[in-house]
């Protein structure tokens, strides 16, 4: 062997060795030995989770997304209906206020009504009241009407006698002047006027001195009656002068027109007398009958 086959069987030994120990066939410890082997089923085992990760994790972000989506949706859902919420709460709160501007008026208004309320209450009292007195005051004039109906009826009575009694005197042939008794008898011209009795009351005296005047204008005519009347309204002054003044005034009345009418009288002659005649019994609170009427 020669110095360059030396040289390279030398350079040839380690690749030789090199085929044995990492040969696709050979034992060592090469890609294709028995650790490649275990290596080469790591990684496909490694591979195989890595795939099946991939797909876990594909599923489930899917999965995620798919709730994320979800949820947006109640999100924009919930953002929509809190501002449909917030608008009416806003005209809710308007409402309020314009329901509180309302009650405010209402009770002023109520406040008002109530003070109205009151005063028609007290003016209802007082109506009531100003009513009873009416009723009171129809009553006692319905009482009066009464009365007065029946004073009429008593009048139209004494008015329909003393109309008889006219036309007896006047009838011709008849004589004109009643017989007097002694009781009653008058005194001529020449003597004097007999006065007032005595004890009698000024209301009393206002009824006698119409009496006796009475009396007179029937018995006598002319200047010798007016002049008796004189004479008697003088004898009778100071008791009569003390009798109510609508007494004392309505009884010379009442002589007055006996005096001008009783040789003529009127269609009212008779209606005159007896109005002049009642005037004096109310003023003296008597009746026809109580005075001898």
């Amino acid at each position: 062997m020669t110095g360059k086959e030396g040289s390279a069987s030398n350079l040839k030994a380690p690749d030789a060795c090199s085929r044995n120990q990492r040969g696709p066939w050979g034992t060592g410890t090469g890609p294709w030995g028995p650790k490649s082997e275990f290596q080469r089923h790591g990684l496909l085992v490694a591979g195989l989770c890595l795939v099946c990760l991939f797909v876990l994790v594909s599923s489930g972000c899917g999965r995620y997304k798919e709730q994320l989506e979800s949820a947006k949706q109640q999100i924009e859902k919930l953002n929509s209906e809190s501002q449909r919420l917030n608008e009416a709460l806003n005209n809710l709160q308007k409402e309020r206020d314009r329901l509180s501007g309302e009650l405010k008026d209402l009770s002023e208004k109520d406040a008002a009504l109530v003070k109205d309320l009151a005063l028609l209450q007290k003016e209802k009292t007082a109506l009531s009241g100003e009513n009873d007195d009416l009723k009171k005051r129809n009553a006692a004039m319905q009482g009066e009407l009464a009365t007065l109906k029946k004073d009429r009826s008593d009048l139209s009575k004494e008015v329909d006698e003393l109309n008889k009694r006219l036309s007896e005197w006047q009838r011709p042939g008849k004589e004109t002047r009643p017989d007097l008794t002694e009781t009653t008898r008058l005194p001529g011209p020449k003597e004097e006027i007999g006065k007032p009795a005595k004890g009698l009351s000024p209301c009393d005296a206002v009824i006698e001195f119409m009496k006796t005047s009475e009396k007179i204008v029937r018995q006598f005519k002319g200047e010798e009656r007016k002049k008796m009347l004189q004479e008697v309204e003088r004898n009778y002054a100071d008791r009569i002068g003390k009798a109510p003044e609508k007494a004392l005034r309505e009884a010379k009345s009442w002589v007055s027109e006996m005096d001008s009418s009783w040789d003529k009288p009127g269609g009212d002659t008779v209606y005159n007398l007896i109005v002049k005649r009642n005037s004096v019994l109310e003023a003296c609170k008597k009746k026809p009958e109580e005075a001898g009427f």
